[in-house]
């Protein structure tokens, strides 16, 4: 076994995390691509995008593309899951583009409100 250990060699190819805003139509919904794992070490990132976007006075929707997520885990769930509700208490929606099967069907156990179908993209409303 410990050969075996010596001999491996890991590597870490997740992609670091990233949040950007990538399209800003002037329907009031922004659309956010988010890279890599979405889990603890990336909230504080993300919450701070989407707070700033959900204080502009025209946002009315964001548009949360998670396409080129790489693990969704736990703290992420709950998180998504608070960030709708929060937005929705203020006017906003959350709305999820880009999902696998696996993270529709783990939305759904947690109870998102929009993960049993695909949203529609903001330039096909």
């Amino acid at each position: 076994m410990t050969d075996l250990l010596s001999s491996t060699t890991f590597r870490d190819d997740t992609p670091e995390f990233s949040v950007r805003v990538v399209d800003v139509p002037p329907q009031g919904t922004y659309r956010v691509s988010v890279t890599g794992e979405l889990d603890l070490p990336a909230l504080e990132q993300l919450t701070e995008t989407v707070d700033e976007l959900g204080r502009l006075p025209r946002c009315r929707r964001i548009l949360l593309d998670l396409q080129a997520i790489t693990f969704l885990g736990a703290c992420g769930v709950s998180w998504l899951v608070y960030a709708q509700h929060s937005l929705h208490t203020t006017g906003r929606r959350l709305d999820l583009t880009g999902t696998t099967d696996f993270q529709r069907r783990l939305l759904r156990v947690a109870s998102f409100p929009s993960a049993s179908a695909e949203p529609l993209l903001a330039s096909e409303e």
